[in-house]
């Protein structure tokens, strides 16, 4: 199975510090800027985190039915 498929803890928090850090200095325009373009990459991370785990669970299908 693939490795680094979730996103550890640390990282959550560092995420959250810099999205603290992003917003303390930005108008409501920035705001919005900034959340399209963590949303984007939700999305595309959401993406590749859907594509590993379909690989994941074809490979045990396989390995179930061998």
């Amino acid at each position: 199975m693939s490795a680094n498929k979730y996103v550890s803890l640390n990282n959550l928090s560092t995420f959250l510090d810099n999205i603290k850090d992003t917003f303390v200095t930005k108008d409501d325009f920035d705001i919005i800027e900034s959340l399209a373009l963590l949303n984007k990459a939700a999305i595309e991370a959401n993406t590749s985190a859907l594509k590993i785990m379909q690989t994941d669970i074809e490979t045990l299908a396989l390995r179930i039915t061998a």
